[in-house]
Order: C-alpha cells, then structure tokens, then sequence
C-alpha cells in the first residue's frame, strides 16, 4: 500500500482516486478550488441546473459504465436523435426512401463530403481529429449519446459518494504551490508527505508544478476552444428539435430539455457551441447571431442566461500517464494519448494511472 496524493478533483482526479483505492492505495484528492467536479459540474439556479455548456454521455463508454459500478440507482438518460436533428439547410435525416438509402450509406463509410456525416462529427468531436470520430458518429447515429437527468453535477455527487464511502478525504479549498522530493507544499504552508503524486489539476497547473519540480515538461498539446451559451428560456422555440447544427460556421445548439424531459423546466434549457480558431477568439457575436436566426424570438424570453468567450473544450498529446513515473509523478487528464475523447479520455486516464501504479 502507498500514500497517494491526487491534485485535481475533476473527472480524471476523482476516477484515478477511485481505481487506486480499489487497489489497496490510501488515496487523499487535494482540490484548489471550493467544489469538486473541475468542468464536469453545473450548478442549481432558481431549481435549474447549469451546466458548463453542453455534456453529453457516450453509453457504454468508460464514463457510463464507471457511473453504473458506482450505484445501485439507475441513471435516467434519453438519447439525442438524430430524426430530431436539423441542419441550416433541413431535416438531417432525409425523408424520401433513396435519401435515407444514402444518408445510412454514408455514415456506414464515414463519407466526410456528406453534410450528414459532417455535422454528426461536429456534434460528436467538436472539431477533434481522433480514431474514435468512426464509433462517435455511429452512435449518435444509433441514439447511443445520452443527456442525464440528473446533470453532469448527479455524476459528480455519486463519484463523491462512493469515495466517501471507501474512506477516500477530499479536501477542497487547498491550493498545491510545489512539489519536492515526494512531498506536497500547500499555500498555507502545509507539506504532505506522498509516495506518489497524480497530477489530474488541468494543463496550466500541471506545467507549473512540473515547473516546480524540475523534471521535465509536457510535450506538445493541441488544444480546441469555444464561446458558449447557455440558457433557460419561459418558452420553447425549438418546439421538437434536439438539436440545430451549422457545419459552416462550427457551431450548434443543443435542446436539453427536450433530449431529457426529466430535466423539469416550464420552458426550455438551450446550450450553444461556437467553436473559436484560438483561445483569444469571442464568438459570442456570431452564436447570439446564429440563435437569433434558427431559435427565433429566443433573446426575448430568458430567464436566466451564462454566457463563456473562450473556454478549452477538449485537448490532445503524446503525453502518457506514466512519463515521469521515475519521479514518483504521474499524470491524469483528457490531454493525454488515449483512444477515447472528452470524459471518456478523462475517466480511462484515471484508470490507466492506478494500473501503472507500482504495487
């Protein structure tokens, strides 16, 4: 048994902390900030639930069936459909017999000339390049992308309640500021002695405190970011649509309310995605001008609206768990190379962590 300290508490920090002490380590998560839960988190405002932009949940990915060990009650989700998809030019799916022929042909092969394929890529990668874009498309195709009930803050809860129950602390509030010869030194003075270290605390904070340690640094990474809005509206006009998608532009918006009726509202909860060229693009502009044409009369019946310019969405590297396994350091995030994506990537790094773990 070792003493792990996990620094980060978002989904890759509390899945590594999870599989480690399901391997007999004594696990302690350091969060910097108030709550856990990193982006994977939303917040209650006058009983709606917000989310950080738009999450989805692959079904039968790493996130999903971690979420189903963790509890014995059932997660409520529904699927995004695809009948229920329109582009800027229509329907997505096509309604005469030869056009469905065509429009299945084409997501069988992938054929990335056919509008359909090109916007259930951008719905399911958000512009990343990976080999899981093939199964992604195929099951938003096959309404395998799910919208939960309980909102990606439900997941965090039953993540946090299971590592309570295990004996796992958590303590929030607790800012690491260096790392030195297997010891941990929080801002308020405090060291901590680990035989090990995660570092699940995002890229920023990953590179300084690699900084700090003086042991390398992190190759490459290629990172995508957005402008998102979210909102909850006193009407509904989307009427039926899950969701309208504008390959053009690189951006959509999604109907949560309407995916998931369990999502209790009285009018709808809408989350827009604009992806931007680099992190200092705002495309709010250009997503408030897309929602005024598509979503008509939307600006006109906000109940309560958030707004983000340049948010990371998703990243990718080389960078692998265990590339600083000598120094007792180890690496936990949805940057690093994985054959998922998004909380996928994130989650399965955490498994990966506590399989690379020396006994």
């Amino acid at each position: 048994m070792a003493k792990i300290v996990v620094i980060g508490s978002g989904f890759s920090g509390l899945s590594a902390a999870l599989h480690l002490s399901a391997s007999q380590h004594h696990v302690v998560i350091l969060e910097a900030k108030q709550r856990i839960g990193g982006r994977g988190t939303s917040e209650l405002v006058d009983r709606i639930s917000f989310g950080f932009g738009p999450h989805l949940l692959l079904k039968h990915g790493p996130t999903h069936r971690l979420v189903k060990k963790l509890s014995r009650v059932r997660l409520l989700t529904k699927p995004l459909r695809v009948e229920h998809i329109q582009t800027t030019k229509g329907p997505l799916r096509p309604h005469s017999f030869i056009d469905l022929v065509n429009f299945r042909k084409a997501i069988r092969s992938m054929d990335e000339t056919h509008e359909a394929v090109q916007c259930l890529r951008l719905l399911a990668m958000y512009g990343m390049e990976s080999n899981d874009a093939a199964s992604r498309v195929k099951a938003i195709a096959n309404s395998k992308v799910l919208v939960t009930a309980e909102g990606w803050a439900g997941i965090i809860g039953r993540f946090a309640n299971a590592l309570d129950e295990i004996g796992v602390y958590v303590e929030s509030n607790c800012k690491v500021t260096s790392i030195a010869s297997n010891r941990v030194v929080l801002e308020d003075g405090r060291k901590i002695e680990a035989d090990a270290v995660v570092l699940a605390c995002g890229v920023k904070a990953t590179k300084k405190l690699l900084n700090t340690m003086d042991i390398g640094s992190l190759k490459p990474i290629h990172q995508q970011f957005a402008s998102t809005i979210d909102v909850a509206l006193s009407s509904n006009p989307m009427e039926n649509l899950h969701a309208i998608v504008d390959v053009e532009h690189q951006q959509f918006v999604y109907h949560l309310s309407k995916i998931q009726p369990r999502i209790v509202h009285p009018g709808s909860i809408l989350s827009a995605v604009k992806l931007c060229r680099t992190s200092k693009e705002d495309g709010l502009d250009e997503l408030s001008a897309f929602l005024n044409a598509r979503v008509a009369g939307w600006s006109q019946h906000i109940v309560h609206i958030r707004k983000q310019t340049s948010i990371p969405i998703w990243s990718m590297s080389e960078n692998t768990e265990d590339m600083f396994a000598e120094h007792h350091v180890y690496l936990a995030g949805d940057y690093l190379a994985s054959d998922y994506i998004l909380s996928d990537a994130a989650i399965e790094s955490g498994r990966r962590v506590a399989s690379k773990m020396p006994c």
